[in-house]
């Protein structure tokens, strides 16, 4: 008992011995006495280790005695001995100094700032692996992976080459930079192999990268390559050589078209013979009987049916709607049923359907009530008929939207999914690429799915192949497929880009910049924005319209006035320019004397071939010699697949030649093309096809 009151007493005057100086190394620390605190706080760590340890890494972090590895060493000390003191003691030293774990993780994070705000004044990849390895803790750990990433991501960037981005990958596989890391490595990838462009650099490529998203364009270019000179024998050879080959398929059947360049009973037997290991047999013996009969719907009585080109009725009117025959196919309607027939008036897909859209990689959409699913040519369900919209987008791809989600996801026509459900908006492929929007905004995929430009646009506009309108802010700005932005988004809108004069025009406010197609200014000097600024100002032979206070004149393509502003108002010029005083149209020459006097309520110039004017509500064509080919007497008159006028009175339709030829007389009720050529007329219970070139009417015999 002696031995055991003698410790105790020891301890009570021991204890407080050691808590005077750390509250003397406090007290002396607020007065910025920090030598006097470090000897008080140095003397208490045998005792007093976490709390001690605490007020020397503050000590640390102030500038006179800031040592940042003495701050980091001693506040995880500080953190690792806590847990040893009592918890009567814990609550004292949280009354009087603050100090408890909370206290010592906001240090540690204190610490950590300060570590992180010294490697930012000469960052590098190293050292921020190092901050993410000691730090695990710290808030700043997110900015140092991106830090970390952005410049081992520089560094891939600076070598160009796949090994880079192979490395990059391999050390960090969850960077926010994976999908653009991924996406160079490919590139580069593909680049080192082909860059040759010898069938043998395809080859090795595709038996060393079979997962690289240029392996479909590498099997395009074997194709390409081994069939230069377009002949059967190349093509045979290829599909022989490359069974596998996504282009084998093809090959083949391009060896049956050009063998079986005149269909004939003898020739499709001395093929059969010569190619006995030809694939596709089943579709020649179909295709001999049929594939050469064109079949035309026309109506009759309320029905369709069909007749060939000597207007004989093939298939009698019967339907309540038909459609083209593609490959054989049909959509057929009847009692409010859609179906497939072939061309032999037989029933190929049952009358199931609310709707079939047309077939587009042998796969049409159908619809039963509000579900939409997927068939092939023979009426298989590819895709179950049990989600709420399907778009084709071609290319062998479709989008699919579940009744359960609000997203469409992207499938293949066999229903293998792509992607994930994360398109709000998706637009069919086009040369291989789609505008789709996410929650993140607008961006373009390629067929593989890939973001050739991220989803983080508010809009994306193709303005040609290559050159892309993207939103960004509430303003336009230009890029290319290559997602390298030609200009910033500083623009209010964009002009269709004149692929002739190579142009665009860029609205600012209320000035007009003219751009070329890398979004350079061809001039600096800023026109003023006038309405239809955008059809009329584009530079036709190095002119274009401009306005100034008011009036209109003509600039060449240095920004010059070419014509001084003088008129009310001019149109697109051609080989002469429309244009107008007190109200009225004429057209004048590129000096401004007047070639047509101002008589006319309007002028078009219509592309470069002519000028659609109009007079008391009627309108005219007039050709570039300023001869009026179709007369003023019309209510419509509009181009037509482009070498055509397409015009009506009112009630009927007629078309002329661009020369004033009145090709079709004005007595249909609709006039349209039907393939190629062939236009497809209708009026009232009668239908009949004219030929453009061969001039030819075709119409069912009686």
């Amino acid at each position: 008992m002696i031995r055991l009151l003698s410790i105790t007493l020891f301890l009570f005057f021991v204890f407080p011995f050691h808590a005077s100086k750390i509250k003397k190394g406090f007290e002396e620390f607020e007065k910025k006495n920090y030598y006097n605190a470090y000897n008080f706080f140095k003397k208490s760590l045998k005792k007093h280790k976490s709390i001690a340890s605490f007020g020397l890494t503050k000590l640390y972090l102030t500038n006179d005695w800031k040592n940042l590895d003495s701050a980091y060493r001693l506040v995880l000390q500080a953190e690792s001995t806590y847990s040893a003191i009592k918890d009567k003691k814990k609550e004292k030293l949280k009354e009087k100094y603050s100090f408890d774990s909370l206290a010592i993780q906001d240090l540690k994070q204190a610490v950590s700032a300060a570590i992180f705000n010294e490697y930012l004044k000469n960052p590098s990849e190293e050292i921020f692996v190092q901050f993410i390895e000691s730090n695990e803790w710290s808030k700043f750990i997110p900015r140092a992976i991106h830090l970390r990433d952005s410049i081992a991501y520089s560094s891939a960037e600076q070598a160009k080459t796949s090994k880079a981005f192979a490395t990059f990958l391999n050390k960090y596989p969850d960077s926010y930079l994976k999908e653009n890391a991924k996406y160079n490595f490919d590139e580069y990838q593909y680049l080192e192999f082909s860059r040759k462009g010898k069938i043998e650099d395809y080859e090795a490529f595709l038996n060393c990268c079979v997962n690289n998203p240029h392996a479909e364009d590498a099997e395009n270019r074997l194709f390409e390559l081994n069939t230069v000179d377009k002949s059967l024998t190349s093509y045979l050879n290829f599909a022989k050589k490359y069974p596998k080959n996504r282009n084998a398929e093809e090959a083949w059947r391009m060896v049956y078209k050009l063998f079986m360049k005149e269909y004939s009973k003898e020739k499709f037997l001395e093929f059969k013979e010569k190619y006995p290991d030809y694939p596709f047999i089943h579709e020649i013996e179909e295709d001999l009987k049929l594939l050469n009969a064109t079949f035309y719907p026309f109506v009759q009585n309320g029905l369709f049916g069909y007749f060939d080109k000597e207007g004989k009725t093939t298939i009698a009117p019967q339907y309540d709607l038909l459609g083209i025959f593609q490959d054989g196919l049909a959509v057929a309607s009847k009692n409010d049923k859609y179906g497939l027939i072939n061309k032999k008036n037989q029933v190929v897909v049952d009358f199931v359907f609310d709707e079939i859209l047309e077939f587009i990689d042998a796969r049409g959409i159908v619809f039963k009530g509000d579900s939409v699913g997927l068939i092939d040519r023979s009426g298989r369900e590819v895709i179950p008929i049990v989600n709420n919209d399907i778009i084709a987008l071609g290319k062998g791809l479709v989008a699919i939207k579940e009744k359960s989600d609000s997203n469409y996801y992207i499938s293949d026509i066999n229903f293998t999914p792509k992607t994930a459900a994360i398109f709000e908006e998706i637009q069919e492929f086009k040369k291989g690429v789609s505008v789709a929007k996410t929650k993140d905004g607008f961006g373009v995929l390629n067929t593989n799915c890939q973001w050739l430009i991220p989803a983080s646009f508010e809009s994306i506009r193709f303005l040609n192949d290559t050159l892309i309108e993207y939103g960004l802010a509430g303003k336009k700005g230009l890029r290319t497929l290559k997602n390298q932005q030609l200009t910033d988004a500083i623009y209010d809108e964009f002009s269709k880009f004149d692929a002739v004069e190579k142009q665009i025009i860029a609205k600012q406010g209320t000035f007009i910049f003219y751009l070329n197609d890398q979004g350079k200014m061809l001039f600096e000097t800023p026109m003023e924005y006038f309405p239809n600024a955008f059809e009329v100002a584009l530079f036709y032979k190095g002119i274009g319209v401009f306005r100034k206070k008011g009036k209109y004149g003509l600039i060449d393509a240095t920004g010059k006035e070419y014509l001084k502003p003088t008129f009310d108002a001019l149109g697109r010029p051609l080989v002469a320019i429309p244009a107008i005083k007190d109200q009225k149209w004429g057209i004048v020459d590129w000096k401004g004397r007047l070639i047509l006097p101002y008589e006319f309520d309007n002028i078009e110039t219509i592309g470069y071939f002519g000028f659609i004017v109009e007079k008391n509500g009627l309108l005219g064509f007039m050709d570039p010699g300023f001869r009026l080919t179709i007369p003023i007497s019309f209510s419509i008159v509009k181009v037509f697949e482009n070498d055509y006028l397409l015009v009506s009175n009112g009630t009927k339709y007629g078309l002329y030649s661009k020369k004033g030829e009145l090709i079709i007389p004005l007595e249909y009720d609709l006039i349209k093309v039907f393939d190629g050529d062939c236009l497809s007329l209708i009026k009232e219970n009668e239908t009949a096809y004219y030929f453009l070139r061969s001039k030819m009417y075709l119409k069912p015999s009686k």
